[in-house]
């Protein structure tokens, strides 16, 4: 790859090849003198680069053509003049948010009836101390979309599971593959119809079909996007990561899932139950960590906080129990906060539901999380996170193969990509 820097006030383009097909143009705060314009424009076309020299032509006149119609003292007086208005709308907005805050904590609040909260009171919280009591094993996944149309997608998806035991990482398990979905049409309606393309690891997926309208995706009664189905299979993949894993810990322990215990799509409770149940057979406590939380209070605060707010004579960590009574179906969990470390942040924390969560498990999660990255957070998901993560830099290489194994069928799937793909072809201007 070759990459040619052309600089010019107040911007820069650079411009790479990317496998003698691909030129990407990005515009990057440079300062130069703005006489110095024209030269850079020679610049480009002694170099042989006529489409660069088009677009430095273009972006010269968009970006320096109206400074030229000014006087020198009107743009200073322009630019103080923007400046004092982005200010001032800067502090009116921090202080909006400042004041949103300053409110009573208020009670837990859930629009589900399968809910019922109980009022917040200090006589919920419990402390312990950090110790390596128990096995705990660590389940993450991610996904990145490599090429989509309203009629198929492709995406990577990897899940891992990272087991720890006696302060050290004793046991990992990993799955890689590629879901590929096409839309078929049937009874009025749309389904995506996923194909699973093992790349390494455990093999836990199969085939899968979702409906475009399946109300756990959809939002405002919209069909929902192929897209979806990337994200879907890496959900799948990581109930089934957990039912894996729960065969592979010995002597019990406990199961520490990447977010909460819900599931959404239709044919997603099935894979949650298996998992639970591989659980429950081995005595396996199955819970999960959620890094955010949109719960709220009666009075619109985050819950999180509010609950955190009225921890100051309690010193962490703690945990606090319970929140609400929960009947809700499609979320078999006890809902719980922890804060596992006194310079940490306070979690949302599930557990099972009908599953005791003992004081060892609280003890060996805050044992987990003491590491100086993120105080708080337990290591082993920071570890899950970071081996499932999939950076679209990997996604666009992939996609880079697809463009050369493809033949010329391939150029019909470039024009129905660019159905969707205008956004991302001006974001790259």
């Amino acid at each position: 790859m070759r990459a040619f820097y052309f600089a010019f006030n107040p911007r820069i383009i650079l411009a790479s090849h990317l496998q003698k097909k691909q030129r990407l143009l990005s515009l990057r705060q440079f300062s130069l003198p703005e006489e110095d314009a024209p030269d850079a424009s020679k610049h480009l076309r002694a170099r042989g680069e006529p489409f660069l020299h088009q677009h430095f032509a273009y972006r010269s006149r968009l970006f320096f053509a109206p400074a030229r119609r000014q006087h020198q003292k009107h743009k200073r007086f322009n630019h103080v003049r923007l400046k004092t208005v982005v200010l001032d709308a800067v502090k009116k907005a921090a202080g909006r948010l400042i004041s949103s805050g300053k409110r009573e904590p208020g009670e837990p609040f859930f629009a589900d009836r399968h809910y019922s909260a109980f009022p917040l009171s200090s006589g919920r919280f419990h402390s312990f101390e950090p110790a390596d009591e128990m096995p705990l094993c660590f389940i993450d996944g991610g996904n990145s979309e490599i090429i989509s149309a309203p009629s198929f997608s492709a995406s990577l998806v990897r899940v891992c599971a990272a087991e720890f035991r006696n302060s050290s990482r004793v046991n990992s398990v990993s799955s890689e593959f590629l879901c590929v979905s096409t839309t078929r049409a049937e009874g009025g309606g749309h389904f995506y119809d996923a194909e699973i393309h093992h790349l390494g690891g455990e093999k836990l997926l199969g085939e899968f079909s979702i409906d475009s309208r399946d109300p756990g995706l959809s939002q405002g009664g919209f069909s929902v996007p192929i897209s979806s189905t990337g994200a879907a299979a890496r959900r799948f993949a990581e109930w089934r990561m957990a039912e894996k894993a729960s065969g592979l810990m010995e002597g019990g322990g406990a199961l520490v899932r990447d977010g909460t215990l819900q599931t959404a799509i239709a044919s997603e409770g099935g894979y949650a139950e298996a998992a639970y149940e591989a659980a429950r057979r081995r005595g396996i406590i199955f819970t999960a960590l959620a890094k955010t939380s949109s719960l709220l209070t009666t009075t619109g605060l985050s819950l999180t906080y509010a609950i955190d707010s009225l921890s100051s004579n309690v010193a962490p960590p703690w945990y606090y129990f319970p929140i609400a009574k929960n009947t809700q179906p499609d979320h078999k969990a006890e809902i719980h906060c922890v804060k596992l470390h006194e310079r940490g942040r306070s979690f949302r924390f599930e557990v099972l539901r009908a599953q005791e969560a003992p004081l060892s498990l609280f003890r060996s999660l805050a044992f987990n999380a003491s590491d100086l990255a993120f105080p708080g957070y337990p290591y082993g998901l920071i570890v899950a996170d970071d081996e499932a993560r999939v950076p679209s830099a990997e996604a666009q290489a992939l996609k880079a193969l697809f463009e050369e194994f493809g033949g010329e069928g391939w150029r019909e799937i470039k024009k129905q990509e660019s159905a969707t793909n205008a956004h991302d072809i001006l974001d790259s201007l």
